[in-house]
């Protein structure tokens, strides 16, 4: 797997998306405030200026909250003992 180094903030969430087939319309809000902020961090780039602190930590912490979203992967208990059962 490759990293992507240059990414601008709001093509870092396309990013994230892509790779996250979890997030569906349940997490919008998340992703409505994270790309609004995305989009303003963009710019600040684009014209060198210093990014706000307070932006960056709500991107990260909306970020993270997004994350915390993830529904937990589902433990396989495939031990072959069903196949068995069925061969029976």
């Amino acid at each position: 797997m490759g990293y992507v180094l240059n990414e601008s903030y709001e093509n870092s969430i396309t990013t994230f998306l892509a790779s996250n087939l979890w997030v569906s319309d349940s997490e919008a809000p998340y992703l409505a405030s994270l790309l609004h902020i995305a989009r303003l961090l963009d710019l600040k780039v684009a014209a060198k200026q210093a990014l706000p602190a307070g932006l960056t930590m709500e991107f990260r912490m909306l970020f993270s909250e997004l994350r915390k979203c993830k529904p937990p992967e589902e433990e396989s208990d495939d031990d072959d003992f069903d196949k068995e059962i069925d061969a029976i």
